[in-house]
């Protein structure tokens, strides 16, 4: 595999279409890649066909995906609310790619028939999939739960576009067709190897405790008690720290993605935000469905759990598979300066973790990947892929 990237922050359409190119031009030396993606922020979004036009024109690669961002991110580097590009090409001649488009009225059929074999292709052959789609016409959630049971172990990546605060305002290019709705994505097959990192920048506190009475996305009672009585005494055992960022930050909730597990630690939780509490009734609201019987343990969030966890993940990445040959990074739009208050910080901690390698990313509404072999939507968090040569 042959991976290059290449970014640019500049308001002029023409100054972004001779930069890129000539960027990625350099790299490429006359390979022609298999894939193009780029990641464009929304002041650039009217812009979006005529500079993909331009650099398919130049580059030609075999398939190309665009999709609109608030930010994008490339090596080492974050652009956040600014004009920007972000690429990524990829030569590889022992793999391929399937791009595809799910539009609203493709719905029904890839979600309760046999158009999703249609548009990616056997699922023993998905070595990996890769989704950016509208937040408000796609139902990602379902998708996600139609591709657990119909490409079970296949690891998807990608992330709902952000900048947007209205339908139809979203530029998702696949292959010329320039769509404002839906899905598009790519499934790789073929002599590539993809692992995932998803780093949810939470620890947990107090102690796991099982839901006994819940209804939809209510939990009434933890352990037998009434939840608001159970969070009341695991507060009581937080250290004054812990107290205070609880009260700056919020609370979060970890539901255990598989409660068998002896020991629960990091990757073992789905986080959930806490959205409310009932305080007639003791019950506290999330922002999932729980079931009783589900083991669930409260975390809280902050800049330098996210960054520890971050670091560790990568860490453990790198020494169990090796450095990658590139990288696609979704971050959530809650990250970056928002978070950490200073710029760059989780491209900046994948370079020092892996090197210089190709990396093209973008700020997400919603970032996809999976937890525990199951793929998830998730918020605050940042969801890595890492593509090697097979």
């Amino acid at each position: 595999m042959k991976a290059v990237s290449a970014y640019l922050e500049t308001e002029d359409p023409d100054q972004m279409i001779s930069g890129i190119w000539a960027d990625l031009a350099v790299q490429l030396g006359g390979v022609r890649p298999e894939l193009l993606i780029c990641f464009i922020t929304a002041p650039l979004a009217r812009h979006a066909a005529v500079i993909t036009q331009a650099l398919v024109g130049e580059l030609a690669p075999v398939h190309h995906v665009v999709c609109t961002a608030e930010s994008v991110a490339g090596i080492g580097a974050e652009i956040e609310l600014k004009p920007a590009l972000s690429a990524l090409a990829l030569c590889m001649p022992d793999a391929a790619v399937r791009p595809f488009h799910i539009d609203e009225e493709d719905w029904d059929a890839v979600l309760e028939g046999d158009r999703l074999g249609e548009l990616m292709g056997p699922s023993d052959q998905v070595q990996g999939l890769m989704i950016l789609s509208d937040p408000f016409s796609a139902p990602i959630v379902q998708l996600l739960q139609k591709l657990d049971r119909d490409y079970p172990e296949v690891p998807v990546f990608g992330g709902m576009a952000s900048g947007v605060n209205r339908p139809g305002q979203v530029a998702l290019i696949c292959d010329g067709k320039v769509a404002h709705r839906g899905a598009i994505g790519v499934a790789f097959t073929g002599a590539i190897e993809i692992d995932t990192v998803v780093s949810q920048g939470c620890r947990p506190i107090g102690t796991p405790m099982q839901i006994t009475r819940c209804q939809s996305n209510v939990i009434e009672e933890l352990g037998g008690v009434p939840a608001i009585q159970a969070i009341e005494a695991m507060i009581t055992g937080l250290s004054l720290q812990d107290r205070v960022l609880m009260q700056s930050k919020g609370l979060f909730i970890g539901a255990a993605v598989d409660a068998r597990h002896q020991t629960l630690g990091p990757g073992d939780f789905l986080i959930r935000s806490l959205v409310s509490v009932k305080a007639e009734t003791g019950a506290v609201a999330i922002g999932d469905y729980v079931h009783q019987g589900q083991t669930i343990q409260f975390h809280l969030r902050d800049a330098d759990t996210a960054d520890a966890e971050m670091r560790l993940l990568l860490e453990g990445e790198v020494l169990l598979s090796g450095v990658p040959e590139a990288v696609l990074m979704f971050t959530c739009n809650g990250r970056g300066q928002r978070l950490f208050n200073l710029p760059h910080h989780d491209a900046a901690l994948v370079q020092s973790q892996v090197g210089k390698i190709p990396l093209a990313g973008f700020f997400a509404a919603g970032e996809i990947g999976p937890v525990g072999g199951r793929n998830f939507v998730h918020g605050q968090t940042a969801a890595l892929a890492l593509l090697r040569s097979r």
